[in-house]
């Protein structure tokens, strides 16, 4: 909705529109992981081949408003076969998909994408991954559409058609096929666990960040906490336990006459906590920033400890806000 990949150019050329579509998405896969991890399972496995068998089925049980029908089912181990869907122009083959990822590896490994009639555009640090981002979406602005295709969005349409290839039965493409259902579907998380591939894939190809880039001239953490909102509590602990809610179903249900009905389901909370932090401005002048904070594991599924190159993709955002770094003789902010 905020980010059509057809229409007008003023609302399709956002900016960073290629970046944002890879990140979003990185951030689900990291916190589908760390949802993994919690419950002893590892990582989600990429779908690096549309030859085999898929073997998570899915069975949605949830109707389309829209059509009054049910979302077709994904029986287990289905063979992902070329599409031939004329009505709903979805017609291409396993074959196609294939090519374009063999040409947008290439590329990245190359360095450079390629535009009608040759020209090369740098996969370069400053701009590189808006670029590749809008050939994998892919978006109208996609350099290429023609050369590199619609890697992405055909991989969804592989998946949503699985059931019926051929429109042969009449039936409409499964949950994977539409933005609010998607991620319903365990296949959801392999596709993009493949599609982030490609994104680590381009970014070993740049040097790392140096010291002037990662570092704010003049501003310095000193220190960073956590605090639980009550007395005596001990510093840098988090308090998780289980709690029980009720949730009013008549906004999605209408149950007539009878009244509304509730549903009690069991439910993972936090205590409230505050961050703390201290942060020195010795710049001469005031000095705003943007504050991230990311949340990652320490360990995998079987409790192993996690490289901190693991732990990069693994990072979750937690929160981000702004901060004015006052100047004085005692720099504290």
């Amino acid at each position: 909705m905020v980010y059509p990949g057809e229409g007008p150019n003023n609302v399709v050329n956002k900016d960073r529109r290629g970046e944002l579509f890879y990140y979003m998405h990185q951030q689900l896969i990291a916190r589908y992981n760390c949802d993994r991890f919690c419950n002893r399972l590892a990582r989600v496995r990429p779908l690096t081949s549309l030859r085999e068998a898929l073997p998570e089925g899915y069975f949605p049980k949830i109707v389309r408003s829209f059509t009054n029908r049910a979302f077709p089912a994904r029986p287990q181990n289905t063979i992902l076969r070329d599409l031939n869907r004329i009505e709903e122009d979805v017609v291409l083959t396993i074959n196609d998909i294939e090519r374009w990822g063999s040409r947008i590896a290439e590329s990245i490994d190359g360095g450079y994408v390629v535009a009608p009639g040759g020209n090369r555009i740098p996969l370069d640090e400053q701009t590189g991954i808006d670029v590749l981002g809008n050939i994998m979406e892919p978006s109208a602005l996609s350099v290429n559409s023609l050369y590199y295709g619609n890697y992405h969005g055909h991989m969804h349409n592989l998946i949503a058609y699985s059931h019926d290839p051929e429109n042969r039965f009449l039936e409409g493409y499964g949950v994977v096929g539409e933005f609010q259902t998607a991620m319903r579907d365990p296949a959801f998380y392999r596709l993009h666990a493949q599609v982030d591939n490609m994104f680590h894939r381009y970014k070993r190809t740049l040097q790392p960040y140096n010291s002037n880039q990662l570092g704010y001239a003049g501003v310095q953490i000193q220190s960073f906490g956590v605090q639980l909102n009550r007395a005596n509590a001990p510093a840098n602990v988090l308090l998780t336990y289980w709690q029980r809610s009720q949730i009013n179903l008549s906004t999605g249900l209408d149950f007539g006459p009878e009244g509304n009905v509730f549903a009690s389901f069991t439910h993972l909370q936090h205590a409230p906590f505050t961050y703390r932090f201290t942060v020195n401005n010795t710049s001469g002048a005031a000095r705003r920033g943007t504050c991230r904070i990311f949340i990652a594991p320490k360990v995998d599924e079987r409790n192993t400890p996690l490289t901190m190159d693991e732990q990069r993709l693994l990072m979750v955002e937690l929160d981000k806000f702004r901060v004015n770094c006052m100047y004085s003789y005692r720099p504290d902010c």
